[in-house]
């Protein structure tokens, strides 16, 4: 896709737009520190924060392209680990690294509508883990790396939000 990076960038703003005013409409009850609308707004700000400064350098890279400053008509895609010139379109685990920011979305959409019913821990197990294999698509994996971290990064975050802010996080079939 020709402007997939100011696309992906412009749907994060939107969604953490959507995340943020739809919290407004959560209430809470009297006397408690942190509502429920607590951790959507936090998150509905950082994420349309971090996406208004990803589409205003998305925004940047594709004029410095336009004005003729890129080094040579091959782009370097993914961190410097595929090019894609034009003689050639992307087969594969290049094309899967080329629009790594596409592929994103339904993987996040997928989370998101699987927390309620899997809940928290299992559905943020398996999302981090396949989010890290699409990431690593082009690169040496350490699966073992991966698993440890797919487990131990949503035990410890639930850890967090349960004991220490008292929040609940949805268990699903856990519960």
């Amino acid at each position: 896709m020709k402007h997939s990076g100011i696309i992906a960038a412009g749907l994060i703003c939107l969604f953490g737009a959507y995340l943020l005013v739809s919290s407004f409409s959560l209430t809470s009850e009297a006397g408690a520190a942190l509502g429920p609308a607590f951790m959507p707004k936090m998150l509905g700000i950082i994420l349309l924060v971090l996406g208004v400064v990803n589409l205003v350098g998305e925004i940047r890279q594709e004029r410095g392209r336009r004005k003729g400053e890129s080094a040579s008509a091959d782009q370097t895609v993914a961190g410097g680990d595929i090019v894609e010139t034009s003689a050639g379109q992307l087969k594969g685990r290049e094309w899967i690294a080329a629009h790594v920011d596409v592929l994103s979305i339904p993987l996040l959409l997928a989370y998101a509508y699987s927390m309620k019913s899997v809940g928290f821990l299992l559905s943020s197990m398996v999302y981090l883990f396949l989010h890290m294999l699409l990431l690593t698509v082009n690169k040496k994996r350490n699966y073992l790396l991966l698993a440890v971290l797919a487990i131990t990064v949503p035990c410890v975050i639930y850890f967090c939000f349960v004991k220490l802010f008292y929040l609940m996080l949805p268990v699903g079939i856990l519960g």
